[in-house]
């Protein structure tokens, strides 16, 4: 190198040279490119006649080793903080199963007892209790459903190849379209590219978004749903942006953990896990998910 990142007086081999005194430890210096660079430095004075005359100085670049061992305790946080998460997921997911399974065998019981009476009232209560059942099935199901998409949402891609979020895009009009037509509701987007994420978890991401959005408008007005994107330095960025009552700001954080509700009337029957699969999904590709407010809505 061209000098010491500090002052000559600091130098570890100065300091051994001068005090005489073994020192090893790691150290960090600068190449001639400006680069600083880590090493192991052992340095053992050489004395002679009680005097320190100089020192064999042994160095071994150390950068590439402490590179892979941060690397590896990064690793180990992230692999800390899934595995947390995931076993919280399974404690509440397992407190949310209870609930409707626990709902469907009273009102099966019900509609068994009600099966033997002959009452005109009786039976209008047992199509209520069958009625009831068909609804806390299809939530079950919708629930079981958001918990294996939530589990396979963290999955690395299958393959490296960029996928084409306008041909993704094209699907999602197509099977969707009685719904869209259902709620006079339209979707424009920009040209969109080539994204680095598998078709199959790029289709969840716009399901679940346009689903959010046809579900919680208020239908005051025609649905506007409109998808574009920028491409930044580093990385790409999707708007998915509709025209509904959008989401206040104390929640906007919230709405991204599973099986969280803003208690809204229209909240009921629904899983709470869809924005968190979308959150799931980005980070596992190193980006993420938030909730930022426009012009319209």
């Amino acid at each position: 190198p061209d000098g010491p990142p500090y002052p000559e007086q600091d130098c570890p081999i100065h300091k051994a040279v001068t005090d005489g005194t073994p020192r090893e430890g790691e150290e960090a210096f600068i190449r001639k490119d400006g680069h600083f660079f880590l090493v192991f430095l052992k340095v053992t004075p050489i004395h002679r006649a009680g005097q320190c005359v100089g020192a064999v100085v042994v160095f071994r670049d150390i950068t590439s080793a402490r590179h892979s061992e941060l690397e590896r305790e990064r690793l180990l946080v992230r692999l800390n903080q899934v595995n947390g998460e995931l076993q919280r997921f399974a404690e509440i997911t397992a407190h949310h199963l209870q609930e409707p399974v626990r709902r469907l065998g009273s009102f099966v019981d019900l509609a068994l007892w009600q099966s033997g009476q002959e009452t005109p009232r009786s039976k209008q209560e047992q199509g209520f209790a069958l009625s009831y059942i068909k609804d806390e099935a299809l939530r079950l199901r919708n629930l079981i459903r958001d918990v294996q998409l939530y589990l396979a949402a963290g999955e690395k891609s299958s393959g490296d190849a960029p996928v084409a979020a306008d041909r993704v895009l094209e699907r999602i009009r197509q099977d969707h379209a009685a719904s869209l037509l259902e709620h006079c509701a339209t979707i424009t987007a920009t040209p969109l590219p080539d994204v680095p994420l598998d078709e199959g978890r790029l289709y969840q991401i716009f399901r679940i978004l346009l689903d959010n959005a046809l579900h919680y408008h208020d239908g005051q007005h025609p649905l506007h749903v409109h998808i574009s994107a920028e491409e930044a330095e580093d990385c790409t960025i999707l708007r998915f942006a509709d025209n509904g009552p959008g989401i206040p700001p104390d929640y906007r954080q919230r709405v991204f953990r599973v099986f969280e509700k803003l208690g809204r009337t229209k909240d009921v029957g629904r899983t709470g896990v869809g924005l968190a699969i979308v959150r799931r999904i980005m980070e596992s590709v190193g980006g993420r998910a938030y909730i930022e407010e426009t012009s319209g809505g």
